[in-house]
């Protein structure tokens, strides 16, 4: 069976290093299936990645290779395991572009600061789309080598599934699919001779030492120059204002004809970049219901008003070619008058959010609604339960007999005293590194004792710290009429 093994990670650290890995943590996840750790002796760190899909390793691998004989800043291999399922990659650290922009948001506007980095960012895109397609070699690609027809419609078919029919919006399906296959056809009339990159956002663009370095390119192939630009340009929660956007896609352009003055053609490269432009939202919308909706990760869905107001800059904008297209056109203005896909968007905290959960096991653990991955699950069940006791059963633990009890006849202050100390622990680093939310959950047998007991003596412990958003929830309690 494919499993990630960290031992072999492990070894490779040691096979590139010489030294032995002493400590091994969990990289927080994104949207896809593979895993990343950072391993570290001392000053020596590296990432280690388990992906279990071969195929998709390695396009990865084949295209750094490539990318780095071209110069282009991507990160060093250090080692591959034998399985091609693990390799060691080198360190660029934990900032990242949308990292860089967050904090210099005032609530969610685009900080004019970062102009000078998106410039940089596309002059970037640039090396990658004409220098990183010279000599490459696209029979890696996975799992296509253009960005073709086919391709086109396996976006579109994933916004139709994952988003559309989920909102329950009415459309006619057959009307929507003959307009879906005219848009792949006239995308698929566009020049492919270059590299396209296909996740070029933000969350994909490293800052190391104040360079830029490019990761998760794996999904490249050939493909439009309008896609890629396209994609940062229009990436939702980014929410670059319109004029900048343009100074940003004019900024590109005229850097692009320095070097490719065959593309003299503004009109007909802007008219593709809108269809190019839309078809990203809508492959972005997909993936937001999917991991949304679907897989119940709802910081996903954050982004849909912002997909939404993308989609009304499109209606504008680009009038000509959405005439070519009624039934989606139509589709797009119910979404912008429907409710649910337009709840205000809540201003993005500026403490470090605590969000601490007493849940019972028999209900499951709760769900993580940052979509962020980070935090404890303690559990309880190891301490004494009052619950066995009659006089006990009416109570929880917000009562002053069940404290006693805990107090008197269990291992409950030391218990608490670990889960403190590494709650405090994490409080710290992610503070100091600009984190914003973290999920701490006490479960036990029926939710009602041990777990409210502790998660309430860690919101005690807590509240007066000026750092610190926290917020308290006794999952359970309020079923069971139970809730002082």
């Amino acid at each position: 069976m494919n499993k990630m093994d960290t031992g072999k990670l492990k070894e490779l650290f040691f096979r590139n290093f010489g030294k032995n890995c002493t400590e091994v943590s969990s990289l927080v996840p994104a949207g896809s299936a593979r895993q990343y750790f950072r391993l570290r002796n001392g000053d020596i760190t590296a990432v280690g990645a388990f992906n279990a899909d071969v195929r998709e390793n390695r396009a990865f691998l084949g295209f750094t290779k490539h990318f780095l004989n071209k110069g282009l800043p991507v990160p060093q291999i250090y080692a591959v395991a034998s399985d091609e399922m693990h390799y060691l990659l080198e360190d660029l650290g934990d900032i990242n572009l949308k990292d860089m922009t967050d904090p210099l948001r005032k609530s969610w506007s685009f900080p004019v600061e970062m102009i000078p980095w998106y410039k940089k960012a596309l002059d970037l895109l640039i090396r990658f789309q004409t220098e990183g397609h010279e000599g490459l070699n696209y029979d890696l690609c996975f799992p296509r080598e253009s960005f073709d027809k086919q391709s086109v419609l396996w976006d579109l078919n994933h916004f139709k599934y994952f988003f559309l029919k989920l909102t329950r919006i009415p459309f006619d399906e057959n009307k929507l699919e003959d307009e879906f296959i005219l848009l792949s056809e006239q995308i698929d009339l566009v020049d492919r001779n270059f590299f396209l990159f296909r996740d070029f956002q933000s969350r994909n663009i490293m800052i190391k030492n104040n360079n830029l370095y490019c990761i998760d390119y794996q999904g490249g192939r050939k493909g439009g120059l309008q896609y890629d630009v396209a994609t940062l340009l229009f990436e939702a929660r980014t929410n670059i204002d319109t004029s900048i956007r343009i100074q940003l896609l004019d900024y590109y352009l005229d850097n692009l004809l320095k070097i490719q003055p065959m593309i003299t053609d503004r009109q007909k490269f802007m008219s593709a970049y809108y269809l190019f432009a839309l078809v990203r939202q809508l492959q972005a919308m997909g993936a937001y219901g999917l991991r949304g909706w679907v897989q119940k990760k709802p910081l996903f869905l954050q982004s849909v008003p912002f997909a939404i107001k993308n989609l009304a800059y499109f209606l504008e904008s680009a009038t000509e070619q959405m005439s070519e297209f009624p039934e989606l056109k139509r589709i797009m203005e119910a979404m912008l008058v429907n409710e649910k896909l337009n709840q205000p968007i809540p201003s993005p905290p500026e403490k470090l959010r605590v969000v601490i959960t007493s849940f019972s096991y028999q209900k499951g653990i709760p769900d993580d609604m940052t979509g962020e991955g980070g935090g404890f699950v303690f559990d309880c069940r190891g301490i004494h339960n009052p619950g066995r006791f009659e006089e006990y059963k009416n109570l929880s633990g917000l009562d002053e007999e069940v404290e006693r009890f805990f107090n008197e006849k269990t291992h409950m202050k030391e218990f608490l005293q670990d889960a403190f100390s590494l709650v405090d622990r994490n409080i710290s680093v992610y503070t100091e590194r600009g984190f914003k939310n973290l999920q701490v959950s006490f479960g036990c047998t029926g939710g009602q004792h041990r777990s409210v007991y502790a998660a309430q003596k860690l919101a005690d412990h807590l509240e007066h710290n000026p750092d610190l958003t926290v917020l308290l929830e006794h999952r359970e309690l309020k079923d069971l009429n139970l809730s002082k």
